[in-house]
């Protein structure tokens, strides 16, 4: 039988300067307010969730992180840490527990007849696709609990529980990051089969949140120094009395909160809950990996021609795909024209493909806008971004609902201005796509990734696209289709947008060695096949059908 327990919690810290809504400077001295309290209090242990500092360069980051280290020297109840993705941006696992004195990789102790599990998945963010689970963190998780004797208490620093982030400051404008691990799907798989977790809590998203799955409580902790709520910084730190039939969890400082909520029993289950986050189709690299699929999602740069030159073997696959009527849609991040551009563009290379089956993301961009319910935007770039927008019922205005922003050879600086001047005067701001980057006739060519990094800077907050590798974009050009998303297969040449984006939505992949590089990170997205070029692809098709 477990006794009561008595936990301390502080989360994302981010000492440091002062960055977006996180007031970096204050860390400290706030800091040791909550060590004073957890001292006085005397909980059973103190936990501190990651993300202590705000990333910069190896050097400064080494010299926070002893600064944040010196003031846990103070702690007096046993503590315990976990690695954020700001901890991991430049310094190890090594300097970290080192810096601390403490361990920061997977671990469990056992206090009062509770176990507590510090799950520490992979945090570092493999952008743009966001965090990536390791196959090995998942199964030290499983053996974990399938050992343990005791009830168990999860703490992870990235939420484990997959709610909405609608209302968050930084993640409802930026789904495409990282606010989820990966396949949260069979996280909470293992952890529901386990039937002994509790509770689980984390940090990172910068909120107080709760939800349930299958009745275990998931909560994340807002961070000490984020002012998006309180204007100041929240100075917030919880802290979880828990028995075994409840947990009482009260956040301190300027957004409390205090909430009582019952324990599952042991192996306690929700009927049919579970199984449907399950029923998403999981791409997998084996033989046959294509069967099944109805429907293509090509990108065009880099698949399809690299400049003015068609890619080997693309006009004939394009001529039998047209031939045997399979659908397709072309799926481009490209906004600098119009579908009726490509379409003459493409017949110049030999390639037959009608304007109403391309998708630019211009056109992505403006129908999520309007969707939004914004009526009138800014739009600075190429004209073909103007035209989506229109097309989309937005209206041209000088004061507008929301500012769009895409790359063109006519953009200046004065236009980035412009657009710094509209997103500070509360105009909501948005990039056609993340790419930094395209495939070009003489090498690599600047995207709109790169304005959206100096926007970024200017601002000194995030801003979002809903471009590959957005699931939005996928699905647009999956309704053309008219298939659900297990029977399309996306064709690119980027792991970081076209196959991770294919992740996202549910569908199948083919990789294209014809664009552009792509070094295999830890962490990678994997597409379903890899080919040379659309050639090759063709021939297995083909072998396929036979």
């Amino acid at each position: 039988m477990a006794d009561a327990l008595k936990l301390a919690i502080v989360t994302d810290i981010h000492h440091g300067a002062d960055t977006g809504t996180k007031r970096g400077s204050a860390a400290l001295p706030l800091l040791r307010e909550f060590i004073a309290f957890a001292n006085d209090w005397q909980p059973d242990a103190v936990l501190d969730l990651g993300d202590r500092i705000s990333d910069v360069d190896r050097s400064t980051d080494g010299a926070l992180l002893a600064e944040v280290a010196a003031e846990f020297e103070a702690v007096r109840p046993p503590r315990h840490h976990l690695l954020g993705n700001h901890d991991v941006a430049f310094l190890s696992h090594d300097d970290n527990a080192s810096a601390l004195g403490r361990e920061v990789g997977h671990h469990s102790v056992v206090i009062n007849g509770w176990r507590l599990v510090f799950w520490q998945a992979d945090t570092f963010i493999h952008r743009p696709q966001g965090f990536q689970l390791r196959p090995s963190d998942l199964e030290w998780l499983r053996t974990e609990l399938a050992a343990s004797a005791e009830p168990v208490l999860l703490f992870s620093h990235v939420p484990l529980g997959g709610g909405s982030m609608v209302g968050n400051y930084y993640f409802q404008e930026n789904l495409q990051y990282a606010q989820y691990l990966a396949d949260g799907a069979a996280i909470r798989r293992v952890i529901v089969d386990s039937g002994k977790v509790k509770l689980c809590a984390a940090g990172h998203v910068h909120w107080n949140a709760m939800h349930t799955v299958d009745g275990i409580p998931f909560l994340s902790i807002q961070s000490l120094t984020e002012t998006c709520t309180t204007g100041d910084p929240a100075a917030a730190w919880a802290t979880l009395d828990v028995s075994e039939l409840e947990v009482r969890w009260r956040s301190h400082g300027l957004d409390g909160l205090s909430m009582t909520l019952p324990l599952p029993a042991d192996n306690a289950r929700w009927a049919g809950i579970l199984d449907p986050f399950d029923r998403r189709p999981k791409p997998t690299r084996v033989d046959g990996g294509l069967d099944g699929v109805g429907g293509f999602v090509l990108d065009m740069d880099g698949v399809l021609y690299r400049g003015d030159e068609a890619m080997p073997g693309a006009a004939a696959f394009m001529a039998e795909l047209a031939r045997d009527r399979v659908p397709h849609v072309l799926l481009t991040n490209n906004a600098r024209a119009t579908p009726a551009a490509y379409t003459a563009k493409l017949q110049r290379l030999g390639i037959d493909v009608p304007a109403e089956r391309i998708v630019t993301s211009g056109m992505v961009v403006a129908g999520y806008l309007a969707g939004s319910g914004m009526r009138s935007v800014a739009v600075i770039g190429p004209d073909a971004l103007a035209e989506a927008c229109a097309a989309a019922g937005l209206a041209a205005s000088s004061h507008p609902d929301a500012v769009v922003v895409g790359i063109s050879e006519a953009l200046t600086l004065a236009d980035l201005r412009e657009a710094v001047r509209l997103a500070s005067e509360g105009a909501r701001i948005m990039v056609t796509n993340p790419d930094v980057v395209v495939p070009g006739p003489f090498g690599a060519e600047p995207e709109t990734g790169a304005v959206k990094a100096y926007l970024e800077a200017a601002l000194g907050r995030p801003v979002a696209s809903v471009g590959k590798p957005h699931r939005l974009a996928f699905e647009l050009a999956r309704d053309r289709l008219g298939l659900p998303a297990e029977r399309v297969a996306v064709i690119g040449d980027t792991l970081e947008t076209d196959i991770a984006g294919a992740v996202a939505a549910g569908m199948r992949s083919v990789l294209v060695g014809t664009g552009n590089r792509n070094d295999r990170r830890d962490g990678a997205p994997e597409p379903t096949v890899e080919v040379a070029d659309l050639a090759e692809l063709a021939g297995l098709l083909t072998r396929r059908a036979a």
